[in-house]
């Protein structure tokens, strides 16, 4: 039991934003090892996140519930009206050795989980998403705009609170952030991306994390190294599961942004990632079946163009075939056996 106490704390800072990376790194074990793990992590979520949409009253005025709560004129009845052997109540009352100061801690206690109720759901995190070929735009309490590509999950608190304004990714976002002496922070798998006020862009997948800043100044730190780098205008960094940022270099962040007016950008880009970037754009499905096709590096701009254009471009470049078969598009080489 206290192992799973354990994993629900991690669940709800996770949530939050505030979990730290050795907590991540033991959380995402503990999804890894059991399927049935990520079946509860899902309920433990569905509950943290439903308990935002319950109704708590206003922070209770202490004067007022005493004035509200009469104490008996008359002796109180036997134990039994008012609490039954072994409750809670009893045990207080044997501590405090009165079961008329046990009814009114009881009150207090009561009054108290009002009250810590009521700033839990003040606090209480949001979920901003996109499915495959969406793209949202959500403005957060401080008055930064996050724009989320395909695919993509934002969670934040309604209302920032205390010395930074933290948030978590999943997917592809560009964050305007408003200027603050709070500093912004962006939680993803494998690091975070510290700001003041900036314009910057994150993609956050298949164990990755790449940056890049389109105005101003962002710190991308590791979450399980000690490195970090400074990232300014049109540089870029990446860090991938268990490795500090690569050295920064120079892109066009312009082009880049491209998927914000309907275009698919890619840059020396894998045939692996490209075909992910596809699917979720169109809401399809490829697959390579070739693993020597993986790596394959291609540099294109797609504008808006049907699907079956991309994919026939994609294929003439690299001299390899496409198909679509059972539902999903494959890419294959007819040169290379199945298992090359």
């Amino acid at each position: 039991m206290k192992k799973n106490n354990k994993y629900i704390l991690h669940i709800k800072n996770k949530l939050t934003g505030d979990i730290s990376p050795g907590d991540q790194k033991e959380l995402t074990a503990w999804l890894e090892a059991d399927p049935k793990n990520q079946k509860e992590y899902d309920l433990i979520a569905k509950i943290i996140r439903e308990g935002k949409q319950m109704q708590f009253p206003a922070d209770p005025d202490m004067k007022d519930e005493w004035k509200a709560f009469e104490f008996p004129k008359d002796p109180l009845p036997k134990r039994k009206t008012f609490y039954q052997p072994g409750s809670a109540l009893e045990r207080i009352a044997s501590l405090l050795k009165s079961p008329r100061l046990a009814y009114a801690a009881f009150i207090i206690f009561i009054i108290g989980a009002s009250a810590f109720w009521y700033h839990e759901s003040t606090h209480s995190i949001e979920i901003f998403s996109t499915a495959n070929h969406q793209q949202k735009e959500k403005t957060l309490s401080d008055g930064s705009t996050v724009y989320l590509n395909c695919e993509t999950e934002l969670s934040y608190p309604r209302k920032f609170a205390g010395k930074t304004r933290r948030v978590t990714l999943k997917g592809e976002a560009f964050f305007d952030v408003a200027k603050s002496k709070s500093p912004f922070i962006v939680q993803t798998s494998e690091g975070t991306v510290t700001v003041l006020g900036t314009r910057f862009n994150i993609w956050t997948r298949d164990l990755k994390t790449r940056v890049f800043v389109k105005e101003g100044r962002v710190r991308l730190a590791a979450d399980d190294t000690t490195g970090s780098v400074i990232l300014t205008r049109n540089l870029m960094s990446e860090i991938s599961e268990n490795q500090p940022p690569l050295k920064p270099w120079s892109v066009n962040a312009q082009e880049l942004l491209g998927w914000r007016s309907g275009k698919l950008v890619f840059n020396h880009t894998k045939l692996s990632e490209l075909a992910g970037e596809i699917g979720r754009w169109y809401d399809v499905d490829i697959f390579i079946k070739n693993k020597k096709l993986e790596t394959k590096t291609i540099t294109a701009v797609f504008d808006r163009l049907p699907l079956k254009k991309v994919l026939y471009s994609i294929s003439s470049t690299l001299d390899i075939q496409y198909k679509y078969e059972n539902g999903s598009y494959i890419f294959y080489d007819e040169r290379l056996s199945d298992d090359q």
